[in-house]
């Protein structure tokens, strides 16, 4: 374990904001995770926090705690016997390196998140999901510290996965670090192709029949090219992907809304316990019809590619980005009556 004083965080979140953290804790062992929170919280009387990737905070200023870096990685595979692969990965793993990992070896469940930045050990936490898949979806468990107590793992229905959702965003909300997490993944083709984007891409596949049924990972390099197209990359201008979730709405409300926008987008939620009664809406749809898209503002602003990643330009300032984060709120509630919720956690 690694300990720092004033650092520098801005190779450590994709908006790449120059802020800096009072401590910064670089811990590459698992077992050095519990005297790192010792040290942390002796250091700052309990003001500290943790970080993978950075891919999905915004600090809004120097922070003035310690700052507990997840370095430690790892990846290993079990087999089950029953046509499935239980593959585990530490904290700090990039989360596009275990679907690389997963897909080169031919298994199946997590190709369709390739290049979602981030760690693996923030995935759980908010149930990363794109182009129809969820986290979730293959999740097995995983294991990791609480606060106030010993070690221990947590199975997929203690971690009450919902949309962009879990209990580590409820209940655990900083009292609990993930270390390690675990996926059940298919030895046997099982390609998820319904969302429009794939389904085009791979048409002729499907349709015609002329085509090979694609492999696991031609699915994880279309889903990365898709990717590529449509949202700029953090390394080239700092950004954190989705900045705000699609929106859930009653039936009610989504009828209502249909008939005054006729455009609008609906589709049904992702929930294992759908009844038809909601709908959801595209966020970036909305952002979009209130002239958001492309809006700059100094040295932060809208993608000009696409209407729900917030981006900054560089020697910018996070509060900044915030203000213009809750100035797309306010418009899209006056003109939708709908409240765009955060998918980025602000550290204020």
């Amino acid at each position: 374990m690694k300990i720092y004083k004033n650092h520098d965080l801005s190779r450590y979140n994709t908006f790449g904001l120059g802020v800096k953290s009072a401590y910064f804790l670089e811990v590459e062992q698992e077992d050095d995770l519990p005297r790192a929170i010792e040290t942390a919280d002796e250091l700052t009387q309990g003001n500290f926090m943790f970080l993978g990737g950075g891919s999905n905070v915004l600090f809004c200023g120097d922070y003035k705690g310690a700052v507990i870096h997840l370095a430690f990685g790892g990846l290993e595979f079990h087999e089950t016997g029953r046509n499935q692969i239980l593959v585990e990965a530490g904290a700090g793993v990039s989360w596009h390196d275990l679907v690389t990992y997963t897909t080169q070896n031919g298994w199946w469940g997590l190709e369709n998140l390739a290049m979602i930045p981030g760690s693996v050990g923030a995935a759980p936490i908010q149930n990363i999901g794109a182009y129809g898949v969820e986290q979730g979806d293959c999740f097995e468990s995983l294991s990791g510290i609480p606060l106030n107590g010993p070690p221990c793992t947590y199975s997929k229905k203690i971690c009450d996965f919902g949309y962009r959702n879990s209990i580590f965003k409820q209940e655990l909300k900083n009292n609990f670090v993930i270390t390690r997490v675990r996926y059940l993944l298919e030895t046997q083709p099982n390609p998820r192709l319904d969302y429009q984007d794939l389904k085009l891409r791979f048409a002729e596949a499907f349709g015609k029949g002329t085509g090979h049924q694609p492999s696991s990972n031609e699915i994880a390099n279309a889903v990365a090219d898709i990717r590529r197209s449509k949202l700029p990359d953090p390394a080239l201008i700092g950004n954190a992907g989705s900045f705000f979730k699609n929106p859930i709405l009653t039936k009610e409300q989504a009828e209502s809304l249909k008939n005054l926008h006729p455009n609008m987008p609906l589709f049904a939620p992702k929930t294992e316990n759908d009844t038809g009664s909601e709908s959801k809406t595209s966020a970036a749809w909305l952002i979009e019809q209130c002239g958001w898209k492309g809006h700059r503002r100094g040295a932060v602003g809208v993608s000009e590619t696409h209407a729900l990643v917030l981006v900054h330009y560089g020697d910018g300032k996070g509060e900044d980005l915030w203000q213009l984060a809750q100035d797309i709120r306010s418009s899209v509630r006056m003109e939708f009556g709908i409240d765009l919720e955060p998918e980025v956690n602000p550290v204020l």
